[in-house]
């Protein structure tokens, strides 16, 4: 799923499958949404839209954007 892709890609760049390097700096920035894909799986797999929202309100609960481009350097 999205989410167990995005916390793969926190701590590696390599694909969690094969092993090849996605990206060299920010593999995150490879991915790419299938809106139609999504839906037809939101809708094949009962209560999985919640389940998601749930998973991404969390994630940003724990990594609150930094305000004005601030971050840890």
């Amino acid at each position: 799923c999205k989410t167990c892709i995005v916390q793969h890609f926190e701590d590696s760049n390599d694909c969690p499958r094969c092993g090849n390097q996605v990206h060299e700096t920010n593999p995150l920035e490879m991915l790419r949404l299938d809106n139609t894909l999504e839906e037809i799986i939101f809708k094949l797999v009962p209560g999985l839209r919640e389940q998601e929202l749930q998973r991404e309100i969390e994630f940003w609960k724990k990594n609150k954007p930094q305000e004005n481009g601030q971050g840890d350097y």
